[in-house]
């Protein structure tokens, strides 16, 4: 049996406590949590659907965010066109009956930065509603507070997603009011996101670099643009998912969390995500097998004043050894 009533927390309270909390000052902006990405991006579509049922285009980012392409299927299905947005090229004229463009902020697991903020400019420029997928950035330095005709996706977990919403944004919010969200440690989840969102660029680069001089069987992974809250490292020769297991062991951390609820390090090691070959929504040049099984990513803040580049050189021979030998 249970028993279903309304708390008496106002919505309005709900509102000042999200804003409180993700440090937005200003009352125009709208909160919404959502049960992750794919919620609250589908909420969103289909409420700007509601409000402009005539507009037929959709722009999209491919990359970057698996349950982009996903999400926007069902609008393929009723006769809309897709415009793929790629990283890096700049928009060219748009059609007047645009619905929306939904981009991808950081990439997901590299951090690479995807959209710029002379995308977004341009967008609100022009009226557009617009969507940003924020993953690694929504908790980090550089978040702002989105455009008028902007709303922001910050993701916390697979479970757990925020929508920011700019004062202009109109769209028929179906769920997210509707639900009681006070039980899934959102605070605690939230603090842990902008703990490991926080960038050093010159650790990076000089990890980055002593590796590139000591130690050739370990690759780096990265681009020019990016977020330096991050190692991205190709361990090869030995799994990602082994080489985080005796990593977090011996800096005496927790085992490894439920994937899509780790924060302090992760693998693209298919051992892990159950899943299969390959990840179609990773970039322009797809992980090579070798690369997804060895691939890992570690937090500047679970590496740095724990482990330096010694100790983490030895934990990559010792397993290495113990995969040769294992042969």
């Amino acid at each position: 049996m249970a028993y279903t009533v309304e708390k008496f927390n106002t919505w309005l309270d709900q509102q000042n406590h999200w804003r409180q909390l993700l440090g937005v000052t200003e009352s125009q902006f709208r909160c919404f949590p959502y049960h992750g990405l794919g919620h609250a991006l589908t909420d969103l579509l289909f409420g700007l659907k509601f409000f402009w049922p005539t507009k037929r285009n959709l722009v999209v980012m491919p990359w970057g965010s698996p349950l982009l392409m996903p999400s926007v299927q069902g609008f393929v299905k009723e006769g809309h066109t897709l415009i793929r947005k790629l990283p890096g090229i700049a928009f060219t004229e748009l059609s007047k009956d645009l619905l929306v463009a939904v981009l991808v902020r950081d990439h997901c697991f590299s951090g690479e930065i995807l959209t710029t903020d002379e995308d977004l400019k341009y967008l609100n420029e022009k009226k557009i509603p617009h969507i940003e997928i924020q993953h690694g950035w929504g908790w980090s330095s550089r978040s702002q507070p989105p455009l008028s005709f902007g709303a922001q996706i910050r993701v916390i977990d697979a479970q757990r997603a925020i929508v920011v919403v700019g004062s202009r944004f109109r769209f028929m919010n179906h769920s997210a009011n509707l639900m009681d969200w006070s039980g899934l440690e959102w605070v605690h989840e939230i603090q842990n996101c902008k703990r490991n969102s926080v960038e050093d660029q010159s650790f990076v680069e000089e990890w980055e670099t002593r590796i590139s001089r000591d130690q050739l069987g370990i690759r780096c992974y990265s681009s020019k643009q990016r977020l330096f809250d991050r190692l991205c490292l190709e361990v090869q020769g030995v799994h990602g998912l082994y080489f985080l297991e005796h990593f977090l062991k011996s800096t005496k951390e927790n085992s490894l969390r439920e994937p899509g609820f780790e924060t302090r390090c992760e693998t693209t090691n298919l051992a892990r995500w159950e899943g299969s070959f390959h990840w179609e929504w990773w970039g322009e040049t797809s992980l090579s097998e070798e690369e997804q099984r060895s691939l890992i990513i570690v937090s500047v803040t679970g590496i740095k004043n724990k482990i330096n580049f010694e100790k983490f050189n030895k934990i990559y021979l010792d397993c290495l050894s113990e995969v040769r030998s294992a042969i």
